[in-house]
């Protein structure tokens, strides 16, 4: 079964975003913590990238995710040709990006949970972007499956079980359709600073995760003045990822369970 589509329009998360962070910036409280500032400024930057594609609706909750003061695991490419990619703080963690990328870009990573006990439904994801000197990204990766454990990306054996789409600024977009995504909880601490999203009501935790990501093939999305060529590969390889969980006590709009 596929994923519903948010009932909530692209515009009003892009609202409730601004709405968000008005007022003074929060400072960043660790080296690579963000103020509260530039993670508004990040979430409208997706929101835009994907605009009204087939994967807004995941982008929309990965934006929320970047506005939940959540502490991103940066990981850092480390060789030319097909970019091996290692945390700073944990060379244990390694990651690989595909394309014309230069040596020593910086990725920021945050992976998430949403549990919906009334349906019985839990969606793990990630969202992931490049780290620029203008602040400005070229590329978004969001990814997300159901249920603890691995999901495909592929239709084999009945359809996939993850959903994931990459997006180049200012408008490529790809669909994933080969690779998997795989995430389990691991710790709970404090809550989070803040997570909002239209049409639901929910409590939020920091957390971590083990998590894994592999991106072997994509292909353009079929949406109007999309640019997109070729087939991005992203991959991050088994290790500890910063996130937040999210537990839905109400929801008035339609989320990612496959009721």
């Amino acid at each position: 079964m596929h994923p519903r589509r948010l009932a909530v329009p692209v515009l009003m998360i892009g609202a409730a975003l601004v709405v968000g962070c008005k007022g003074e910036p929060v400072a960043a409280t660790t080296p690579n913590a963000l103020t509260s500032e530039r993670r508004a400024d990040l979430a409208m930057q997706l929101v835009d990238a994907a605009g009204t594609s087939d994967g807004a609706a995941g982008a929309g909750l990965a934006a929320a995710v970047i506005m939940s003061g959540a502490q991103p695991t940066k990981i850092t490419a480390s060789r030319t040709g097909f970019k091996s990619v290692a945390r700073v703080d944990d060379p244990s963690i390694a990651a690989s990006v595909g394309g014309t990328t230069v040596e020593g870009a910086v990725y920021n990573v945050i992976a998430f949970q949403v549990v919906e006990r009334a349906y019985g439904d839990t969606t793990m994801g990630i969202v992931a972007w490049n780290v620029t000197s203008d602040n400005n990204p070229t590329s978004f990766v969001v990814a997300y499956e159901f249920g603890e454990g691995t999901g495909r990306f592929d239709d084999a054996n009945g359809g996939p079980t993850a959903y994931g789409f990459v997006y180049n600024a200012p408008s490529s977009s790809w669909t994933v359709t080969s690779g998997s995504a795989s995430l389990l909880g691991r710790t709970v601490g404090d809550a989070c600073e803040g997570f909002a999203y239209p049409g639901l009501t929910a409590t939020c935790n920091l957390a971590t995760f083990t998590g894994a990501l592999t991106i072997s093939a994509s292909t353009p999305m079929d949406t109007p003045n999309n640019t997109a060529t070729g087939s991005p590969t992203f991959a991050i390889a088994s290790g500890v990822l910063n996130g937040i969980t999210i537990d839905v006590t109400s929801s008035t709009s339609a989320t990612f369970s496959r009721r």
